[in-house]
């Protein structure tokens, strides 16, 4: 395994087949995870290796690890989001054989004879780790925004019992 990931590489060439790699890529080398977080710890783990399997299709697998911290929605403050998450994905170069794949295996659209930019790969797996709506634990929030004691009580009047009333009054 080497300890330096390519920037660029095309599984496809026999030489790049079979391989296996693990490094580290810069977090800010990661532009569009950059603009969705709050920042995190400065470079992420990739373990990645490339095979072909029986019936020909060209597939990456591997890990990526990181430790994000996002915007808790609703406190505001920052949560810690450790990612762990393991890929398959088999190149393709259209859309109709994407749609062919068998299961557990997601496409990766690559045209053909263009490179993959392994950093893109990487972020598009750790974009698609985030949660929608980021939030501590319930009791966990800290932030300046959130108390405990802000919440309404749980029994409180249904919201049309005012208009029931009014209903009353004017049979």
């Amino acid at each position: 395994m080497s300890q330096r990931l390519p920037e660029f590489f095309d599984p496809r060439r026999p030489a790049d087949l079979s391989k296996q790699m693990s490094g580290q890529i810069r977090l800010d080398r990661l532009s569009r995870l950059i603009e969705a977080i709050e920042g995190g710890e400065p470079m992420v783990e990739v373990q990645l290796g490339v095979e072909c399997d029986d019936q020909r299709w060209v597939i990456l697998s591997g890990r990526v690890r990181a430790s994000l911290r996002l915007e808790c929605q609703r406190c505001l403050g920052r949560v810690a989001f450790p990612v762990d998450i393991g890929f398959r994905l088999a190149v393709v170069a259209t859309l109709a054989q994407a749609e062919s794949l068998p299961d557990g295996l997601d496409p990766l659209l690559l045209a053909d004879g263009e490179p993959l930019r392994l950093a893109d790969m990487v972020e598009d797996e750790l974009l698609l780790a985030l949660p929608q709506v980021p939030m501590h634990e319930p009791g966990d929030c800290v932030g300046p925004l959130w108390k405990e004691d802000a919440l309404p009580p749980t029994e409180a009047a249904h919201p049309f019992s005012v208009l029931k009333a009014l209903k009353r009054r004017g049979d």
